[in-house]
């Protein structure tokens, strides 16, 4: 409780000191830290440290289907994992989402949000999910409204029925949420176009999630960084954006992907390209030089793709199996030491005493 009035009180002096209209830089105890968690992720994940610099922590993902129901269940983490997450978020004031949708895994959006009655049957069994699972809230990640993969945008009509449907939905769920404070926010992909299409829901959700990730060549550049926060403050409400971060490398002619956690392992890391391999990626400091510039911007905060990437501080035991850290340098090596790193606060031991 300590903790979340600090951060309450932090929020206040912020919100003192930026009521002239213009951009303000970000207090770092009042910045969103989303980090998505897949499911092939859950048994090696280290929940305490995640927590000790993860505000929201967003498990990924169910599905709905085009009659509205939840689909994918069977990905809901098991029962000892999810008490061993809900442990260290309520340690650290830590919010649980849990993510319907995704790349692959959104094909049942349209077909529900342009029905009333699909999308009243998609509310209630989210409010159900989140009371059975005790989850904080969720994450509607929608590839994309009015978009097709191999033709990009659909006929106008067609983009139009998705995000007025997508409208309503959002709506219907914040008014479900209310009552509860349960948490609701999206993703989107920065291009410009979904930053207008989306601008209405702001005042909806607690946060845009901006994609800003996955470019052809070196992906996630620091200067398609400052664009896509540029955009994000100038199209939507800035207090709303978190600016994707990537916790993985792409090789920059095949595209293939690896994760931090293995590209740490060959060794000395330059500060973003490993020339050799042909790996772009983001590291320590170019993922401390984001969150800033995110805060500069007067921005919600950052979000990362994905947390289970980032190499494990410390050993974790999950039922009989233990996983072993990872980190060769232990905390300096980790990208969630980066994220303190960029927001000015301590390593993740002492995550809990910078804000007492």
């Amino acid at each position: 409780m300590q903790r979340r009035s600090a951060r309450a009180a932090a929020s206040l002096v912020g919100l003192l000191l930026c009521a002239q209209p213009t951009v303000c830089k970000k207090h770092a105890s009042d910045m969103m830290v989303a980090a998505y968690l897949p499911e092939w992720r859950y048994e090696g994940a280290n929940w305490v440290d995640i927590c000790a610099t993860v505000t929201h922590l967003i498990f990924f993902s169910l599905q709905v289907m085009p009659t509205g129901q939840l689909g994918a269940l069977d990905r809901l983490p098991r029962k000892d994992l999810l008490r061993g997450a809900r442990e260290a978020a309520d340690a650290s004031g830590t919010k649980l989402l849990m993510c319907v949708g995704g790349n692959g895994r959104s094909a049942g959006f349209s077909a529900t949000v342009r029905s009333k009655k699909k999308r009243a049957r998609f509310v209630a069994a989210l409010l159900n999910l989140c009371e059975k699972a005790g989850f904080d809230g969720v994450d509607l990640n929608w590839e994309y409204p009015g978009f097709q993969f191999g033709r990009g945008y659909l006929p106008e009509e067609e983009v139009t029925k998705d995000y007025r449907g997508l409208h309503k939905l959002i709506q219907e769920l914040h008014e479900a949420f209310a009552p509860s404070s349960r948490v609701l926010t999206l993703a989107y992909y920065p291009d410009g176009r979904q930053e207008r299409l989306l601008h209405e829901a702001g005042p909806y959700v607690d946060a845009m999630h901006a994609m800003a990730y996955d470019q052809q060549g070196r992906h996630s550049t620091e200067e398609f960084g400052l664009k896509v926060m540029t955009q994000g403050a100038q199209l939507l409400p800035p207090a709303k954006v978190t600016v994707g971060v990537p916790f993985y490398g792409r090789h920059v002619k095949t595209g293939d992907w690896k994760s931090y956690e293995d590209i740490v392992q060959w060794g000395a890391l330059p500060p973003a390209v490993d020339e050799a391999r042909e790996y772009y990626f983001n590291g320590p400091d170019l993922i401390a030089r984001k969150v800033q510039q995110a805060r500069e911007h007067g921005l919600g905060g950052v979000m990362i793709w994905e947390v289970g990437q980032d190499c494990r501080m410390r050993p974790v035991t999950h039922g009989t199996k233990t996983h072993p850290a990872t980190c060769p340098e232990g905390e300096a090596s980790s990208l969630l030491t980066a994220i303190r790193r960029g927001m000015g606060l301590g390593a993740a031991e002492g995550a809990k005493h910078d804000e007492l």
